[in-house]
């Protein structure tokens, strides 16, 4: 890496829903993720009218997928969108092609960016963390409160029918927080709850502890829940990829659908295996270009990923957040060891878009309420060393919280604060700048 050859940024966008919010979360990446090109895969049941797709072909970055897959909730078909979009850009003449260590930005089709994405891409190679430091949740505030943070002591036990029960003392808030956090009685206060990750993101003793563990290739830190709680998200992925004869890695059970092409090789060790979310992870060039090669004819092939339900294991099929990182932590330990966390806060909270707060967020409720949606927004944007985005994952059918969003970044040059006696105009792109300086 020097200045004659600089590292380039290029975005995989996964698109889905109506038109109006494509197009917004186009240029919404456009303008903060800032790609030398933007790899757009429409989902086979959105949009793809003739008005929208002439206004697409007008942005000179964006490189349209003529693939439309149907992607599935929690199937396989998201990693293969991904993977597509990345062999579309690797088509690319050169000099437009991404190559070496460029980095390769992932962002699904219904996160909003807020602030330039380019100062913490170039802060690392690759991304690589649990989805617990990018997750915002409504957690309590003092540590008293919050006796989750005992993982640093690894290596963990082995798991027994004790540590299943003592786990969410261990590794949550406690039970009646939890229901709090998920239900209307989060709007009472309990215990000073506040907007914040599950566990302390990076500068902090968790994250140097869950790094210490990652560049021994210690993953008991990912393997805990899939073996302690039976997370359905993680739990066939890591029975899957935990056996040594990828052929008969289906829980056991014989393939219901045999793969067709050659038998795939043992493209995954028994360890480490990872888990990471997808949005707003990035990759370098050679390390997707690597992947994609050795995932060719095999059940991770964009071929296969790609027709709707042929998930190569039971459960949730999440692979776009577990075969990458997990490829990544096994074929490149030295980069993973430089990682950072994903650039996009992920909100899981059902309530968020139905808060009344985020279209009058600065009545004196919504701005003195810890829970309400200024406070979330006050969490992630306080943050430029972590996020540049986020998603509200638990939208409505429509996104029509999230394409507000979209409009209020637009229109306020980043996140729109509230005016103060001495400020009458909303947050302008220049106040922004200066925050990351």
């Amino acid at each position: 890496m020097n200045d004659a050859s600089p590292v380039e940024i290029f975005v995989s966008l996964a698109a889905f829903r109506h038109a109006s919010l494509i197009l917004a979360v186009v240029r919404n990446v456009l303008s903060y993720a800032e790609p030398k090109r933007l790899a757009l895969h429409i989902s086979h049941d959105s949009s793809r009218d003739k008005q929208l797709l002439r206004r697409l072909r007008q942005q000179p970055r964006l490189v349209l997928n003529p693939n439309s897959f149907a992607v599935g909730r929690h199937g396989p078909e998201l990693l293969g969108v991904h993977l597509s979009n990345v062999a579309l850009l690797d088509q690319l003449g050169v000099g437009a092609r991404p190559a070496g260590w460029d980095r390769i930005l992932l962002l699904p089709g219904n996160a909003v960016l807020f602030r330039p994405c380019t100062p913490l891409l170039l802060r690392a190679p690759i991304s690589f963390a649990p989805g617990q430091f990018s997750d915002v949740v409504l957690r309590p505030a003092t540590p008293d409160t919050n006796p989750h943070a005992v993982h640093a002591e690894l290596p963990l036990a082995k798991c027994t029918s004790a540590s299943v029960k003592a786990l969410p003392r261990l590794f949550e808030e406690q039970p009646r927080a939890r229901a709090a956090a998920h239900t209307h009685e989060r709007r009472t206060p309990f215990r000073d709850l506040r907007w914040m990750p599950f566990w302390k993101p990076p500068p902090s003793a968790t994250w140097d502890v869950f790094m210490r563990a990652t560049r021994k290739g210690d993953d008991d830190l990912m393997r805990r829940p899939v073996q302690c709680e039976n997370n359905h998200f993680w739990r066939g992925f890591f029975e899957w990829a935990g056996r040594s004869n990828v052929k008969d890695m289906h829980d056991g059970q014989a393939p219901p659908v045999e793969w067709p092409g050659k038998p795939p090789p043992a493209f995954f060790a028994r360890k480490p295996l990872a888990h990471t979310i997808h949005e707003g992870s990035w990759y370098p060039a050679t390390v997707l270009r690597a992947a994609m090669a050795t995932f060719a004819d095999g059940p991770l092939s964009v071929p296969n990923l790609t027709l709707t339900r042929r998930c190569p294991h039971r459960a949730f099929c999440s692979l776009e957040e577990h075969a990458l990182p997990t490829f990544a932590w096994q074929r490149y330990p030295r980069l993973v060891a430089k990682a950072r966390t994903p650039v996009v806060a992920r909100v899981l909270d059902p309530g968020v878009a139905g808060d009344a707060c985020v279209r009058s967020p600065c009545t004196s409720a919504c701005r003195e309420s810890a829970h309400a949606f200024p406070a979330l927004m006050n969490a992630v944007a306080g943050r430029p060393d972590l996020w540049c985005a986020l998603k509200i994952a638990k939208d409505s059918g429509n996104e029509a919280t999230t394409e507000h969003l979209i409009a209020e970044v637009a229109r306020c040059g980043g996140l729109c604060s509230c005016p103060t006696a001495n400020e009458s105009t909303p947050r302008t792109a220049r106040a922004i700048r200066r925050s990351l300086s």
